[in-house]
């Protein structure tokens, strides 16, 4: 170890005391506002459970488990009465109203009040509250009517009533949507979701586009299928002021302007053969048919791939600035270099041994694939020495696994600005010490030449 390892590990143990002491602080702060130190070991375990990957596991199965009832349900009473309904459908769903109810007070409680109604997930969390009392409002009906009908009664439930569970009953269908909260955890469909909402104001300005170039052309087509109809009814009757009457092949497409729109909307949307529209077009005029083949030219070709480009651009800029996503691929990315860096080494010892030697590094380096492996990660294995020397954190001679493991992830991509900024605080620190032991060298220097002095003097 150099002088500025240890000043390094001194500034570590430094630290360390007082975020103890910073910790024993606060935790005594905070018992001092609660008053009970129960009362703070409790939340704080609430608060670890909420976090736990097994807790979030077990919401999102409970998710899927109502939905999978929910279909069954509501597929297999299609066929039944009311009083025909197998009731574990009505306990099944007790229990998942039961489960979501203690799922919403323990994050109720380890969050606290303000943490959960004006946090960050303030708002999932008011629509988690929401769906909880309509579910228990769903529940109380339920064995409302499960009482009047064992009571006997010959109508137990009147229309009304009948219409009002039915419009609690859409709780159930709501209940699915809180699945989307979970959703952060499954990065390719967090992908896909962030992607849709990011979207959604270039969709409304193309929408906005699209209504503009269908009322444009929609205007034009109606008014030259108008005056042609115009024309048929002056020729038919021989009366200037006749009221034009299209046929039946002109008025299904082009009799006015919201069916021309709807018309060319379908024309572009697949909902209909645009050769069909155009049929009409070619008795009035050949401008009618240049109109419309140029219409479905800057659709296609222009105005339909610029809207995908920008959809696309708006997905990949949201996904790219999504912090989450981005540290579940980083995430992602170091473990998968950590266990390929684990299974090089179980290769390079044999898989029987813990450590690796100088020489077995450089018989594996000698390998191509093991060489090909490393430049890939950023790693040149060319001098194997200084490599080694790198890797052996203890100097012992020998590198174990985690040492192999921790010193490759160290020397993988370029250097990072930590491993900067620590050489320029190790630079520093450097300067430091060598002008104090300039300094000292000197004094030292000094002292000497007057002790030589004082000893010529004693002997003349």
């Amino acid at each position: 170890d150099t002088f500025v390892s240890d000043l390094f590990h001194r500034s570590e143990a430094k630290a360390e005391t007082a975020a103890s002491r910073l910790t024993q602080a606060r935790f005594y702060s905070e018992q001092s506002h609660t008053g009970l130190v129960e009362m703070s070991f409790a939340r704080s375990l609430a608060r670890r459970v909420v976090t736990s990957p097994f807790f979030v596991y077990a919401v999102t199965f409970v998710i899927v488990f109502n939905l999978v009832i929910l279909g069954i349900e509501v597929d297999v009473s299609a066929t039944l009465g009311q009083n025909d309904i197998p009731s574990w459908f009505t306990v099944c769903n007790g229990v998942v109203v039961a489960l979501f109810t203690a799922e919403l007070l323990l994050n109720l409680y380890a969050q606290g009040c303000r943490s959960f109604f004006c946090g960050r997930e303030r708002w999932w969390n008011l629509f988690d509250l929401l769906i909880i009392v309509l579910s228990l409002l769903e529940s109380a009906l339920d064995l409302w009517v499960a009482a009047a009908n064992s009571a006997g009664q010959s109508q137990p439930v009147s229309p009304s009533h009948l219409r009002f569970a039915r419009s609690v009953r859409l709780a159930r269908a709501l209940r699915g949507i809180r699945v989307m909260r979970l959703l952060r955890y499954v990065s390719p469909l967090r992908i896909l979701v962030l992607s849709i909402m990011s979207s959604m104001a270039s969709l409304m300005w193309t929408l906005v586009l699209l209504l503009l170039l269908f009322y444009s052309f929609g205007v034009l087509f109606t008014q030259l299928v108008t005056d042609e109809c115009r024309i048929q009814a002056v020729l038919l009757t021989e009366d200037v002021n006749s009221i034009p009457k299209c046929s039946n092949e002109y008025a299904v497409y082009w009799e006015s302007i919201p069916e021309s729109m709807l018309t060319l909307f379908m024309a572009i949307t697949g909902g209909m053969d645009w050769q069909d529209s155009m049929r009409p077009l070619k008795d009035i005029s050949i401008l009618a048919v240049l109109c419309l083949v140029m219409y479905m030219t800057i659709t296609y070709f222009a105005i339909v791939n610029v809207i995908t480009g920008v959809f696309v651009t708006t997905a990949m800029e949201t996904t790219s600035a999504d912090k989450d996503l981005a540290v579940m691929k980083q995430l992602q990315k170091y473990n998968a270099q950590v266990e390929d860096l684990r299974s090089l080494f179980t290769e390079i010892s044999g898989g029987e041994h813990h450590e690796v030697s100088i020489e077995q590094l450089r018989t594996a380096m000698t390998i191509p694939r093991f060489r090909a492996f490393l430049q890939e990660l950023g790693i040149d294995g060319g001098e194997v020495g200084v490599l080694f020397k790198l890797l052996d954190a203890d100097a012992n001679g020998l590198v174990e696994r985690d040492e192999f493991v921790k010193g490759c992830m160290n020397l993988i991509g370029t250097a990072k600005s930590l491993h900067l900024a620590r050489m320029s605080y190790e630079n520093k620190v450097t300067r430091s010490m060598i002008r104090q032991l300039k300094h000292n060298v000197s004094d030292l220097s000094k002292r000497i030449t007057l002790f030589s002095t004082k000893q010529d003097v004693l002997q003349v």
